[in-house]
């Protein structure tokens, strides 16, 4: 989870991608349960730039294919 607050943009996309592959892997039990509060936690900090919060966002939209609607 450490790539939400790396400054290098092409690490912040990687690991947006491979979000989504252990959503896949690990199934919606995983990604309500470890995922989701972590990416809110780095999401909620005060004085966060832009690109941070948009990695988060893009994070979430990685991994909700994953998740039933119910």
């Amino acid at each position: 989870m450490n790539y939400l607050t790396n400054t290098a943009a092409s690490v912040r996309q990687m690991g947006i991608a491979k979000s989504s592959i252990l959503a896949q892997n690990f199934k919606e039990q995983w990604i309500m349960n470890d995922y989701i509060p972590v990416v809110v936690s780095h999401y909620t900090v005060d004085k966060r730039g832009y690109n941070y919060r948009m990695c988060c966002l893009n994070s979430l939209a990685a991994v909700m294919p994953y998740i039933s609607k119910e």
